[in-house]
Order: C-alpha cells, then structure tokens, then sequence
C-alpha cells in the first residue's frame, strides 16, 4: 500500500533576456578596444623601461617584448574600432 501526497510543486521561471548578436557584438568589440588600448600604454611603458634601453643600446631596438606588446595592442584595438564603427546588418 503506497501513500501518494497531492501536494503540487510549482518552479519559477527566470525569464532572463538574451542580447541580440548585434549587442553582443558590440560589446566585445568595446573590450577588444580597450583591452588594445591598455596593451598600447604597457608597451609604451615597456620601450620606456631600463631593460628596453639596454636592449636598445645593444641592438638598437627596444625589446621583443615591448615591441609585441604595441602591436597587439594596435591589432585589438584596430579590430575593435572596427567593430564600433561597422554597421549593423538588417536581417
């Protein structure tokens, strides 16, 4: 003989908004800017540095990784700008 109970259990949704593509889109291309934008001031701050002076009197470059630093930074935000600047497509 098995009891059944009655009682009824009800869960709430979460009705949580889901950003278009478009936003989304947007925002990384914002992170991107910064995120470029940031590498570009540690470079500077790199070439600036005692060990990119050093490296600069011996080879007369500052260092790799100084160098790598402003052109990542300079690649993201290029490709963020772009992404702000770009259009969104009707569909």
């Amino acid at each position: 003989f098995y009891l059944r109970s009655q009682s009824s259990v009800s869960l709430v949704q979460l009705q949580i908004p889901i950003p278009s593509p478009q936003i989304m889109n947007k925002i990384i291309s914002l992170a991107l800017l910064i995120g470029g934008g940031v590498l570009i001031v540690f470079g500077i701050n790199a070439t600036n540095a005692f060990s990119s002076d050093v490296s600069r009197f011996f080879n007369g470059a500052p260092t790799d990784k100084a160098i790598w630093m402003l052109v990542g930074g300079i690649v993201f935000a290029g490709i963020g700008l772009t992404g702000l600047l770009r259009g969104s497509k009707a569909t």
